[in-house]
């Protein structure tokens, strides 16, 4: 009898080492996407300058909602003409990926205004 509690206290002894001893990959953290912009105006054409604020993030990817993206990190961008333009900022890391979106809205300039006065007889 002595020896099966023996043998079964080595295996316990054994499992326990096992599970102690294994070597766990350390985990990246998730990136978290966001940004700041300004801009000079909010009459077409407008630019605009983009600071990205992420955190766990190597790699960027810009989506300006005018069918343009960029790369860089804090990136400069032109909208021509008026709309509704949502700006993704994609931020990936070892930990995965994070989007974060702002919507700007760009104003049409307004064109010249028709007017006239006349005076005299017809």
């Amino acid at each position: 009898m002595k020896t099966k509690f023996t043998l079964s206290a080595v295996i316990l002894l054994l499992a326990v080492f096992s599970i102690s001893c294994t070597k766990k990959e350390p985990t990246s953290p998730a990136p978290v996407a966001n940004f700041t912009y300004s801009g000079s105006s909010n009459t077409a054409p407008a630019t605009f300058v983009f600071v990205n604020i992420s955190t766990d993030a190597t790699t960027f990817v810009w989506e300006f909602g005018d069918n343009t993206t960029s790369t860089d990190q804090n990136p400069q961008h032109t909208y021509t003409s008026g709309g509704a333009f949502t700006v993704k900022l994609t931020a990936i890391g070892q930990g995965g990926t994070n989007s974060s979106t702002k919507t700007i809205n760009i104003q049409n300039p307004v064109g010249p205004t028709a007017d006239f006065s006349f005076t005299g007889a017809g």
